[in-house]
């Protein structure tokens, strides 16, 4: 039993408008937690670290009440019936505007007592060049600003550094407080960024599947030696494991497959210095 350290929901909503031919509504939130923990509890997860995006439900027809409510109802459940801990981090678009990162940051303020752990910096990758490459995201001041107030406010801060992102966005990422690292893909051939994130004592969160399908590289080219090797910990998720059709016990299999010196480590009890401030 370990961690499913990242994944996301919103992926799901394509499947399930093909399903049901409707990605709206309480039901339908409701019915991809419990399908997502479900799958979760199967493939060997003590916990899941999910990425979910509040502005987009609430866009949906679920008002943030509601949203709370309905991630309450999956939390209890899920430690109910599968011994899964829950733990959401919301999501911040780069792209997005002031008001919405906002309304994100006091939505997971406002869950934090249950489900909310913390926030995770993220991009739209629908936006894209002629090329079909999803065009720059900057990390904004603003941006920065907001996730250190979050930080301040005792939330735990994530953020996205994937195939199009820029290795150097981690400096300022670690200094508004990020602690967790998504994916890490432009870092894999920048070894001068492994002392800062040792100092930090950042996670990176590695999905191998995911990593293969978009970078076209084999697992072993993950710098999972060197990281740890430099105290860095590492952490795996599944991503989209709907839309990838992978699971936790497969990200494993393929990392220590890979990487026999990686051990998975089990989830420790929940703290939340923000559901107690």
């Amino acid at each position: 039993m370990t961690d499913d350290a990242h994944v996301h929901l919103e992926a799901s909503l394509r499947l399930q408008r093909e399903r049901t031919g409707s990605d709206v509504g309480e039901q339908v939130l409701q019915s991809l937690l419990t399908d997502l923990l479900t799958e979760s509890a199967r493939s060997g997860a003590d916990r899941v670290g999910l990425r979910y995006n509040p502005s987009r439900w609430a866009s949906r027809g679920v008002d943030r009440d509601a949203q709370l409510a309905v991630l309450r109802r999956a939390a209890d459940e899920a430690v109910r019936d599968h011994g899964v801990r829950l733990d959401v981090y919301a999501t911040l678009k780069r792209e997005s505007g002031e008001r919405e990162l906002r309304e994100n940051v006091e939505t997971a303020l406002a869950g934090a007592a249950v489900t909310f752990r913390g926030i995770d910096v993220s991009r739209s990758y629908d936006v894209t060049d002629s090329n079909s490459r999803p065009v720059p995201a900057p990390l904004t001041g603003g941006l920065l600003g907001l996730v250190r107030e979050a930080t301040d406010r005792g939330l735990e801060a994530a953020a996205h550094l994937g195939w199009y992102d820029d290795a150097d966005d981690l400096g300022p990422l670690l200094a508004a407080g990020v602690r967790r690292i998504g994916h890490g893909s432009p870092l894999i051939d920048r070894a001068e960024w492994d002392a800062r994130l040792a100092d930090a004592r950042a996670t990176v969160e590695v999905c191998p599947t995911a990593f293969v399908r978009r970078s076209g590289r084999p697992v072993r080219d993950l710098p999972v030696g060197r990281w740890l090797d430099a105290g860095i910990r590492i952490d795996v998720g599944t991503d989209h494991p709907l839309a990838l059709r992978t699971d936790l016990a497969e990200e494993v299999r393929r990392m220590t497959l890979a990487h026999p010196a990686w051990v998975p480590v089990p989830a420790g009890p929940r703290t939340s210095p923000a559901a107690s401030a």
